[in-house]
């Protein structure tokens, strides 16, 4: 059920962790853990879209009432 476990299984690099003291940190305002969180984000976006592009074929979309 996570990005990591999913990427590794399927071979699709790049997943960052970051420590928890780098979220308590950004939580606060500091201006660098902000800076780490905003990369990780903006790698786990990458990483998503390599991660759909992988899967599509294999999904079956519904479309369901809202």
């Amino acid at each position: 059920k996570s990005l990591e476990v999913i990427t590794k299984f399927l071979g699709i690099p790049g997943k960052t962790k970051l420590e928890y003291n780098v979220w308590f940190r950004a939580r606060f305002g500091d201006p660098k853990a902000i800076a780490e969180v905003l990369d990780h984000n903006k790698f786990d976006v990458i990483i998503l879209e390599k991660l759909y592009e992988r899967i599509k074929d294999y999904s079956k979309w519904i479309k369901r009432p809202m």
